[in-house]
């Protein structure tokens, strides 16, 4: 059985490895796609991450803990609002999250 599984690897690399033209196209190819998207899409610098905190818990504590760990996170602005100003702000692209 051994026997019959490696002859098939063999012959499925060996028929699809024979011409040089075919490692281009298997490993080239996506190799160049990575490397574009990465120029088109990379940005230079740091982006920061805006969150948008409404507070609708009864305890100010609780609240206030959350959204100072999150605070501590690097790359992170956070903004305290309303619930209706958060939901309009995230509707508009104004807020990440």
């Amino acid at each position: 059985m051994w026997k019959d599984f490696w002859f098939l690897v063999r012959i499925t690399l060996w028929t699809t490895f024979r011409k040089p033209s075919n490692l281009i196209l298997y490993f080239g190819l996506p190799v160049a796609g990575i490397l574009l998207s990465t120029l088109l899409y990379g940005s230079p610098g740091q982006t920061v991450l805006r969150v948008g905190v409404a507070n609708g818990d009864g305890s100010e504590a609780i609240a206030a803990d959350t959204a100072g760990f999150v605070q501590g996170l690097d790359n992170v602005k956070i903004v305290s609002l309303t619930e209706s100003e958060l939901k309009s702000q995230l509707a508009a692209g104004e807020l990440d999250s």
